[in-house]
Protein backbone atom coordinates (compact mmCIF):
# COMPACT_ATOMS: atom_id res chain seq x y z
CA UNK A 1 0.00 0.00 0.00
CA UNK A 2 0.46 3.75 -0.90
CA UNK A 3 2.44 4.91 2.89
CA UNK A 4 0.48 7.77 2.22
CA UNK A 5 -2.84 6.32 1.85
CA UNK A 6 -1.99 4.83 5.57
CA UNK A 7 -3.22 8.39 7.03
CA UNK A 8 -0.81 9.54 9.98
CA UNK A 9 -2.35 10.41 13.48
CA UNK A 10 -0.37 11.48 16.15
CA UNK A 11 -1.41 10.22 19.82
CA UNK A 12 -3.09 13.23 21.04
CA UNK A 13 -5.40 12.95 17.68
CA UNK A 14 -5.68 9.77 18.25
CA UNK A 15 -7.19 10.18 21.73
CA UNK A 16 -9.10 12.68 20.61
CA UNK A 17 -10.90 10.69 18.11
CA UNK A 18 -11.30 7.53 20.36
CA UNK A 19 -12.23 9.97 23.34
CA UNK A 20 -9.37 8.17 25.38
CA UNK A 21 -8.49 9.27 28.79
CA UNK A 22 -4.89 9.73 28.41
CA UNK A 23 -2.04 9.67 25.28
CA UNK A 24 -0.02 7.65 28.03
CA UNK A 25 -1.91 4.69 27.33
CA UNK A 26 -1.74 4.69 23.61
CA UNK A 27 2.22 5.65 23.97
CA UNK A 28 2.33 2.47 26.23
CA UNK A 29 0.41 0.33 23.72
CA UNK A 30 2.14 1.25 20.67
CA UNK A 31 5.39 0.56 22.83
CA UNK A 32 5.57 -0.78 25.73
CA UNK A 33 6.08 0.50 29.64
CA UNK A 34 9.91 0.82 30.61
CA UNK A 35 8.97 -0.71 34.03
CA UNK A 36 7.94 -3.78 32.19
CA UNK A 37 9.93 -6.00 30.28
CA UNK A 38 6.63 -6.58 27.72
CA UNK A 39 7.05 -5.42 24.36
CA UNK A 40 4.68 -3.20 22.23
CA UNK A 41 0.98 -4.63 21.99
CA UNK A 42 -0.02 -3.62 18.83
CA UNK A 43 2.48 -4.19 15.84
CA UNK A 44 2.90 -0.84 14.39
CA UNK A 45 2.97 0.42 10.76
CA UNK A 46 5.32 3.25 11.04
CA UNK A 47 9.04 3.62 13.27
CA UNK A 48 9.41 5.73 16.02
CA UNK A 49 10.58 9.26 15.15
CA UNK A 50 12.41 10.94 17.90
CA UNK A 51 10.00 11.52 20.34
CA UNK A 52 7.17 11.61 17.91
CA UNK A 53 4.55 9.02 18.03
CA UNK A 54 2.74 8.39 14.74
CA UNK A 55 0.24 5.95 13.53
CA UNK A 56 -1.39 4.96 10.90
CA UNK A 57 -5.48 4.51 9.78
CA UNK A 58 -4.89 0.87 11.01
CA UNK A 59 -2.80 1.64 14.47
CA UNK A 60 -6.15 3.96 14.57
CA UNK A 61 -8.45 1.39 14.36
CA UNK A 62 -6.72 -1.34 16.78
CA UNK A 63 -5.94 1.36 19.16
CA UNK A 64 -10.05 2.06 19.36
CA UNK A 65 -10.20 -1.82 19.80
CA UNK A 66 -8.12 -2.06 22.60
CA UNK A 67 -9.69 0.68 23.96
CA UNK A 68 -13.21 -1.01 23.68
CA UNK A 69 -11.91 -4.15 25.55
CA UNK A 70 -10.27 -2.16 28.02
CA UNK A 71 -13.52 0.14 29.45
CA UNK A 72 -14.76 -3.83 29.22
CA UNK A 73 -12.82 -5.21 31.78
CA UNK A 74 -10.27 -6.72 29.71
CA UNK A 75 -6.77 -7.29 31.53
CA UNK A 76 -3.71 -5.83 29.10
CA UNK A 77 -2.43 -9.27 30.28
CA UNK A 78 -5.42 -11.34 28.26
CA UNK A 79 -5.58 -9.24 25.63
CA UNK A 80 -1.55 -9.58 24.79
CA UNK A 81 -2.50 -13.33 24.81
CA UNK A 82 -5.38 -13.48 22.43
CA UNK A 83 -3.67 -10.73 20.11
CA UNK A 84 -0.50 -13.46 19.45
CA UNK A 85 -2.54 -15.95 19.27
CA UNK A 86 -4.89 -14.53 16.68
CA UNK A 87 -1.35 -13.37 14.34
CA UNK A 88 -0.71 -16.82 14.78
CA UNK A 89 -3.61 -19.00 13.90
CA UNK A 90 -4.97 -16.44 11.70
CA UNK A 91 -2.41 -14.97 10.27
CA UNK A 92 -3.53 -11.75 10.36
CA UNK A 93 -0.68 -8.63 11.37
CA UNK A 94 -3.46 -6.35 12.21
CA UNK A 95 -6.47 -9.04 13.74
CA UNK A 96 -8.30 -5.88 15.38
CA UNK A 97 -8.60 -3.65 12.14
CA UNK A 98 -10.88 -6.66 10.13
CA UNK A 99 -14.08 -7.95 10.50
CA UNK A 100 -12.39 -11.26 9.63
CA UNK A 101 -12.55 -12.84 12.89
CA UNK A 102 -14.73 -11.13 15.04
CA UNK A 103 -13.86 -10.32 19.21
CA UNK A 104 -15.99 -11.04 21.90
CA UNK A 105 -14.44 -10.26 25.49
CA UNK A 106 -16.45 -12.32 27.87
CA UNK A 107 -18.66 -10.70 30.98
CA UNK A 108 -16.10 -11.28 33.39
CA UNK A 109 -12.99 -9.72 31.38
CA UNK A 110 -10.99 -12.84 31.38
CA UNK A 111 -11.81 -14.21 27.82
CA UNK A 112 -12.01 -13.37 24.29
CA UNK A 113 -13.67 -14.92 22.05
CA UNK A 114 -13.59 -15.20 18.35
CA UNK A 115 -16.51 -16.01 15.91
CA UNK A 116 -15.04 -16.13 12.45
CA UNK A 117 -17.20 -14.49 9.79
CA UNK A 118 -16.26 -16.34 6.99
CA UNK A 119 -16.04 -19.81 8.82
CA UNK A 120 -19.09 -19.38 10.80
CA UNK A 121 -19.19 -22.56 13.56
CA UNK A 122 -22.85 -23.39 15.72
CA UNK A 123 -24.27 -25.96 17.92
CA UNK A 124 -27.23 -27.48 16.76
CA UNK A 125 -29.29 -25.44 18.96
CA UNK A 126 -28.13 -22.60 16.92
CA UNK A 127 -26.35 -21.21 19.60
CA UNK A 128 -22.73 -19.29 18.91
CA UNK A 129 -20.13 -21.62 19.89
CA UNK A 130 -17.02 -19.30 20.24
CA UNK A 131 -13.03 -19.86 20.49
CA UNK A 132 -11.94 -18.94 23.29
CA UNK A 133 -8.15 -17.36 22.19
CA UNK A 134 -7.24 -17.49 25.67
CA UNK A 135 -6.75 -20.99 26.03
CA UNK A 136 -7.62 -21.95 22.45
CA UNK A 137 -10.71 -23.89 23.59
CA UNK A 138 -14.36 -24.09 21.81
CA UNK A 139 -16.96 -22.90 24.36
CA UNK A 140 -20.78 -22.28 24.50
CA UNK A 141 -21.33 -18.86 24.84
CA UNK A 142 -24.10 -16.35 24.68
CA UNK A 143 -23.15 -13.56 22.15
CA UNK A 144 -24.20 -10.18 23.39
CA UNK A 145 -24.15 -7.75 20.40
CA UNK A 146 -21.86 -5.00 21.07
CA UNK A 147 -21.31 -1.51 19.15
CA UNK A 148 -17.71 -2.38 19.18
CA UNK A 149 -17.89 -1.69 15.24
CA UNK A 150 -19.67 1.40 15.22
CA UNK A 151 -19.00 3.58 12.58
CA UNK A 152 -16.31 1.23 11.02
CA UNK A 153 -17.23 0.46 7.58
CA UNK A 154 -15.10 -3.00 6.17
CA UNK A 155 -13.60 -3.83 2.97
CA UNK A 156 -15.44 -6.61 0.95
CA UNK A 157 -12.30 -7.96 0.01
CA UNK A 158 -9.51 -7.33 2.24
CA UNK A 159 -11.50 -7.31 5.59
CA UNK A 160 -10.01 -4.88 6.58
CA UNK A 161 -11.87 -1.57 7.66
CA UNK A 162 -12.39 0.94 5.19
CA UNK A 163 -13.39 3.95 6.60
CA UNK A 164 -14.59 5.51 10.19
CA UNK A 165 -17.28 7.67 11.33
CA UNK A 166 -16.04 8.51 14.73
CA UNK A 167 -19.29 10.24 15.67
CA UNK A 168 -21.57 8.18 14.02
CA UNK A 169 -24.42 9.07 15.71
CA UNK A 170 -24.43 13.09 15.97
CA UNK A 171 -22.12 13.52 12.97
CA UNK A 172 -23.07 10.03 10.79
CA UNK A 173 -21.05 11.74 7.43
CA UNK A 174 -18.07 12.49 8.75
CA UNK A 175 -15.34 9.82 7.91
CA UNK A 176 -12.21 9.48 8.36
CA UNK A 177 -10.12 7.32 5.04
CA UNK A 178 -6.85 7.06 5.05
CA UNK A 179 -7.21 7.31 1.05
CA UNK A 180 -8.18 11.24 1.28
CA UNK A 181 -6.84 14.12 3.09
CA UNK A 182 -4.06 11.85 4.99
CA UNK A 183 -7.00 10.19 7.38
CA UNK A 184 -8.47 13.36 8.47
CA UNK A 185 -11.90 13.84 9.24
CA UNK A 186 -13.32 15.00 5.96
CA UNK A 187 -17.28 16.47 5.17
CA UNK A 188 -19.16 14.55 2.09
CA UNK A 189 -17.38 17.08 -0.51
CA UNK A 190 -13.61 16.09 1.06
CA UNK A 191 -12.92 19.16 2.46
CA UNK A 192 -10.94 18.83 5.80
CA UNK A 193 -12.87 19.94 9.11
CA UNK A 194 -9.92 20.97 10.77
CA UNK A 195 -9.48 22.77 7.97
CA UNK A 196 -13.65 24.73 7.94
CA UNK A 197 -12.74 25.32 11.94
CA UNK A 198 -9.70 27.22 11.18
CA UNK A 199 -10.88 29.32 8.81
CA UNK A 200 -14.12 29.56 10.77
CA UNK A 201 -12.47 30.53 13.82
CA UNK A 202 -10.46 33.70 11.25
CA UNK A 203 -13.66 34.89 10.07
CA UNK A 204 -15.01 35.59 13.55
CA UNK A 205 -17.35 32.22 13.52
CA UNK A 206 -19.44 33.66 10.53
CA UNK A 207 -19.93 30.88 8.72
CA UNK A 208 -20.85 32.50 5.55
CA UNK A 209 -17.25 33.46 3.75
CA UNK A 210 -16.42 30.06 5.17
CA UNK A 211 -18.61 28.61 3.60
CA UNK A 212 -18.44 30.69 0.37
CA UNK A 213 -14.78 30.04 0.36
CA UNK A 214 -14.85 25.86 0.42
CA UNK A 215 -17.67 26.05 -1.84
CA UNK A 216 -19.83 24.93 0.80
CA UNK A 217 -23.19 25.47 2.29
CA UNK A 218 -23.41 27.22 5.68
CA UNK A 219 -25.31 23.86 7.52
CA UNK A 220 -21.91 22.01 6.37
CA UNK A 221 -19.44 24.99 8.04
CA UNK A 222 -21.88 24.46 11.01
CA UNK A 223 -21.24 20.43 10.75
CA UNK A 224 -17.18 20.63 10.88
CA UNK A 225 -17.38 23.32 13.49
CA UNK A 226 -19.43 21.22 16.01
CA UNK A 227 -17.64 17.92 15.10
CA UNK A 228 -14.21 19.92 15.52
CA UNK A 229 -15.72 21.60 18.90
CA UNK A 230 -16.78 18.19 20.10
CA UNK A 231 -13.16 16.15 19.75
CA UNK A 232 -11.14 19.01 21.19
CA UNK A 233 -13.34 18.73 23.95
CA UNK A 234 -11.00 18.94 27.09
CA UNK A 235 -12.68 15.77 28.43
CA UNK A 236 -10.90 14.14 25.43
CA UNK A 237 -7.90 15.66 24.82
CA UNK A 238 -5.39 15.67 27.31
CA UNK A 239 -1.87 16.39 26.90
CA UNK A 240 1.29 14.07 27.50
Amino acid sequence: MNPLARGFYTSQEAARLIEIGHIRRINGWLNGYEASSRGPLINRDYEKLGGTQELSFYDLMEVKFVEYFRENGVRVQTLRAALITAREVFGLQKPLATNRVRFIPSKDGKKILVDESDKPVATKDDDPRLWNLVNRQYEHYVLIHEQIERGVEFDATSHLAKTWAPRPKSFPDILIDPRRAYGKPILPSGTPTAAVYEAWLAEDKNPVPVAEWFELLPVDVQKAVGFETDIRREKSAVAA
